[in-house]
């Protein structure tokens, strides 16, 4: 009788694999981290959006497309890196490629759909507290245009390359990048002039230079959570242009985790918008408007105006027989609760016209 004997073929890994294999699991990890968060955000807006109505309702579809535009990415991006691990132990390569292809595309999608729609919830943002302004809204409109063209321009360089490998210019990946991070600029730059206007008008009208109104806090957290996200995607562009894709270790983990901050950033924006539990928040409202005024039923009567833009005015009567301020506004509600349980209610009144 012969006796068989199984052979085993060993394959040892050189350094050069460990260290691919060390940065393949180091961006795995990146991105199911951020992932988590984005969840965390995802599932505590939904459950805010969820109790409202109107159009609140198209946020809730914007924030839900994000998170599955997300778990795609995630996904493929796993999933590429996981199919080539047989190829250590000396399978073909050949016989993966077409699936390699495939996961490629569909997290490239994915991705740029997900770039797309966190720019178009950052305009949102920009585009509420600029509701009156026609230039304002133009520039948003513009910039955004911009952004679902390059998205759609690099979707196309991006699959034409993979079917047909040819030489790519070193500017063509950068022009998405380049009108991503103009439209984020450019609704951050506004966001500050609001705020400016806000200090300007009303902040130094109302004297509340030691206690910080809601309305107030808003605006502040937009506009840093801004300005981190356009310096994000600043360093970003600046990696992709002196580094490229040549170099793993930096442009591909930058790249990773931008596209996770670009899924978490737009749901933080939402859920500021909607910090205001008594449905008087800036997604409902777009109180937040070019010509800021206050009103101040005590004090004010008629229209004493005290500039262009800053109008005292008197109550009016609604249809029920109350009596409430003519022009809409903000209602700064601070609750102070005792020891003992007793609440005590201070109520700031701020205007957006």
């Amino acid at each position: 009788m012969i006796s068989l004997r199984a052979r085993t073929i060993y394959n040892p890994l050189g350094a050069a694999d460990v260290r691919d294999l060390q940065r393949v699991y180091t961006q795995i990890a990146l991105d199911l981290v951020f992932f988590g968060i984005q969840t965390a955000f995802s599932i505590a807006a939904a459950s805010v959006l969820a109790r409202r109505a109107g159009r609140s309702l198209l946020m809730l579809v914007a924030i839900g497309v994000l998170f599955f535009c997300a778990a795609i990415s995630v996904i493929t991006n796993v999933l590429y890196y996981m199919v080539q691990l047989p190829v250590y132990s000396g399978k073909d390569v050949r016989s993966i490629l077409q699936l390699l292809f495939r996961l490629d595309i569909v997290g490239a999608v994915a991705a740029r759909i997900e770039y797309v729609l966190s720019d178009v919830i950052v305009v949102w943002r920009a585009w509420v507290i600029w509701s009156d302004n026609r230039i304002a809204k133009g520039i948003l409109l513009l910039c955004t245009c911009g952004s679902l063209v390059g998205a759609i321009l690099d979707a196309v360089w991006h699959i034409t390359g993979k079917m047909h490998p040819h030489p790519v210019p070193k500017a063509q990946p950068l022009i998405m990048l380049i009108l991503l991070m103009l439209t984020n600029v450019v609704a951050t730059i506004l966001v500050a002039v609001k705020v400016w206007q806000y200090f300007r008008d009303i902040k130094s009208a109302l004297g509340l230079s030691a206690r910080k109104t809601q309305v107030e806090r808003v605006l502040v957290l937009l506009l840093e959570s801004g300005c981190f996200y356009s310096v994000v995607w600043i360093s970003f562009l600046a990696v992709q242009a002196t580094i490229g894709t040549s170099k793993f270790t930096v442009a591909e983990l930058v790249a990773s985790v931008v596209l996770s901050i670009s899924g978490i950033y737009p749901t933080i924006v939402v859920l500021t918008a909607m910090y205001d539990d008594k449905e008087r928040s800036l997604l409902d409202s777009a109180q937040v408007s070019h010509a800021m005024r206050f009103a101040d039923g005590d004090k004010a009567q008629g229209g004493d105006t005290m500039d262009d833009n800053f109008a005292l005015t008197g109550p009016s009567t609604d249809t029920d027989g109350s009596t409430e301020p003519s022009i809409r506004m903000y209602d700064m509600t601070e609750t102070h609760a005792s020891e003992q349980g007793e609440n005590s209610e201070e109520t700031r009144t701020f205007m957006a016209g």
